[in-house]
């Protein structure tokens, strides 16, 4: 790993691993995910084919295998029209209406480009996308696509592959998301992922 990335990684994902720690503690989320265990997360369901760390509260689900650096596996839900797509505190930008703010009406496409623009907005290089197609979310229609990044870094950062499959239903987003290092961990843990995609029961019509 180079030594710049690295560096720049672990503080971004230290950070939240510490503010996940902290929401973890006041809502009864359990730290560990069995295996073949089923979470609800609002009127998301996923089954894991694996046992994982787990960090979150209410809307947001953060769960990783060997440490956020390695392996981040992600699960938001029902993110509304003006909140952020990783539901951070707003920057001033966004307070202004601006920045990585999910919006009424976008289609798959746009919220394509939305995670494109909310890792480069978080300091990430070389964000690419690939891959958009229609895939089911449950029994909801939904889509995936691909992502591609690179760390910071003088002499060139680490790079990661991520994936993503999300529906929007009802004016709101919700989505599952997985990024690891291209070098060893995604392609170790992609099939796994695929399960967790797989596995999604969302019903077609939300209850009021």
């Amino acid at each position: 790993m180079h030594a710049n990335a690295t560096i720049a990684l672990i503080a971004m994902r230290t950070h939240l691993l510490i503010l996940m720690m902290a929401l973890l503690s006041g809502c009864g989320v359990s730290a560990i995910v069995k295996e073949n265990e089923v979470i609800k997360v609002k009127d998301v369901s996923v089954t894991s084919p694996l046992r994982f760390s787990q960090f979150g509260a209410s809307r947001e689900r953060y769960w990783t295998l060997d440490g956020l650096m390695l392996n981040d596996f992600r699960i938001f839900t029902d993110i509304k029209p003006g909140e952020n797509l990783f539901l951070n505190t707003k920057t001033y930008a966004e307070r202004r209406g601006e920045g990585s703010l999910y919006q009424k009406g976008m289609d798959a496409l746009e919220v394509q480009e939305l995670f494109v623009d909310a890792l480069k907005n978080a300091g990430l290089a070389e964000v690419s996308s690939s891959d958009l197609k229609p895939a089911p979310f449950g029994q909801r229609s939904g889509f995936r696509f691909n992502l591609q990044f690179q760390t910071p870094g003088t002499s060139g950062g680490l790079i990661y592959h991520a994936m993503v499959l999300a529906e929007v239903e009802s004016d709101t987003l919700s989505y599952l998301y997985f990024d690891a290092p291209a070098e060893y961990f995604f392609s170790r843990d992609k099939a796994a992922i695929e399960k967790l995609f797989a596995s999604v029961a969302a019903p077609s019509a939300r209850p009021n």
